[in-house]
């Protein structure tokens, strides 16, 4: 096995991790704390690694939580969102309910219209030791993906 193969291996608890599903807005924290995932990468690593890889992998990860909201018999859906985190160098991706109408950032938000932007900059970003630093302008607002998962 070589070491990008190795690296999808160690995700692989991502795909099947419990999600927690509720039916209530005032459960917010709790939704963000148990359904964030954070991902890093090595330099080595982002450079052989490419974005439709962590795509599909990520497709692998909102089917099985299409899966587990179809099981569970509430009528509503999952918010999905996916960040990159340039001062931990990792991409972040969560799922809280539909309930809530707004993502939980406190920075402002630019909206990304696909996932692949947001992990080929993680990736080029992580690849990079010596990236220059973003502006202050780029570094106070988050550019996240977002898609809602509906029960099927």
């Amino acid at each position: 096995m070589n070491s990008k193969e190795a690296y999808f291996q160690d995700l692989e608890s991502i795909v099947t991790d419990q999600v927690y599903l509720t039916a209530s807005r005032e459960e917010l924290d709790k939704e963000i704390a148990e359904n964030m995932w954070t991902i890093g990468v090595s330099e080595e690593l982002a450079g052989v690694i490419a974005p439709e890889e962590v795509q599909a992998f990520l497709q692998r990860v909102k089917r099985n939580r299409r899966e587990q909201l179809a099981q569970c018999g509430q009528p509503s859906g999952l918010r999905y969102y996916l960040w990159h985190d340039p001062q931990a160098g990792q991409l972040r991706f969560n799922f809280i309910s539909v309930l809530h109408e707004a993502l939980p950032f406190r920075a402002p938000i630019t909206p990304c219209a696909d996932e692949a932007s947001i992990i080929r900059a993680w990736l080029q970003i992580s690849g990079d030791i010596g990236s220059p630093l973003m502006d202050s302008a780029d570094h106070n607002r988050v550019q996240v993906y977002e898609e809602v998962l509906l029960d099927y």
